[in-house]
């Protein structure tokens, strides 16, 4: 499974692929030069809250170049993590 970082700012949230799932990426599809980051902007949290899933699912082939599909095929899917406090946002499998 792929893991991608969000991490909050003041204005909105920013989306990376974590060090680990970097290589996985690269070992399963070398091809691919994935975005070192993704930031979503929004006026206020309630705006990112009714978009969520969606969203997730956007960053995440944003990030890999990958569909929802070929990420759990390929890597059993993905999960949106807190890197400070570990919160799980978005298991995915």
């Amino acid at each position: 499974m792929l893991q991608i970082t969000q991490s909050s700012q003041r204005d909105g949230l920013t989306f990376s692929l974590n060090t680990n799932s970097q290589l996985k990426l690269h070992q399963v599809e070398p091809k691919i030069h994935p975005l070192p980051r993704v930031f979503i902007a929004f006026e206020t949290a309630s705006d990112f809250q009714n978009y969520r899933g969606d969203l997730y699912e956007q960053v995440a082939t944003l990030l890999t170049q990958l569909s929802e599909k070929e990420l759990k095929e390929k890597f059993g899917g993905y999960e949106v993590v807190d890197p400070v406090t570990g919160q799980k946002f978005y298991p995915n499998a």
